[in-house]
């Protein structure tokens, strides 16, 4: 009897752990579907906000990591236009306080943070108040918008475009 009773106690443990492991599995499954099959874009209450930095979904396809995109820049800064101007040396334009230029949308897929190109990228833009100066760059700075949706504080030269700032000097 002591010996039977011995091992009840074996197979009890084992059952024990074995029920134990498959919740934990079970747990980290979920948590792990949660983390990276997650398909969640940035969402923005405002239309115009939504206009300019909504995402399209083209992020699954063409999508680049957040963090590379940000750090491709400052990694070849002397294969740009205008280095320390990070996308602006380019022509991307940037509204005070936000991440991302007019016209790149961040959605989470697959555990990263992805960006691409949005409506605004191509329907969005900016005009000149004067013709460039000879030897400047050619800046184009934010004057005057059409349908847009640019912010006042967008419209500000300096605030908009840092180059155009340097070029007006």
């Amino acid at each position: 009897m002591d010996e039977r009773s011995s091992i009840d106690r074996v197979f009890s443990r084992i059952g024990l752990i074995t029920v134990v492991f498959l919740v934990l599995a079970l747990l980290g499954g979920v948590f792990l579907l949660g983390r990276f099959g997650a398909d969640t874009p940035v969402d923005y209450k405002d239309d115009s906000d939504h206009f300019k930095y909504g995402s399209l979904g083209s992020e699954h396809e063409f999508g680049v990591p957040y963090w590379i995109w940000r750090a491709l820049p400052e990694l070849f800064q002397d294969k740009l236009p205008l280095p320390g101007r990070g996308w602006q040396s380019v022509g991307f334009v940037f509204e005070p306080g936000k991440d991302l230029p007019v016209g790149m949308s961040k959605r989470h897929y697959l555990g990263f943070d992805v960006v691409w190109l949005n409506c605004a990228f191509c329907h969005a833009g900016t005009v000149r108040e004067t013709a460039p100066r000879s030897g400047s760059a050619g800046c184009a700075c934010i004057h005057a918008t059409v349908s847009t949706g640019l912010t006042p504080a967008a419209a500000s030269p300096s605030a908009a475009h840092p180059v155009c700032s340097a070029d007006d000097g």
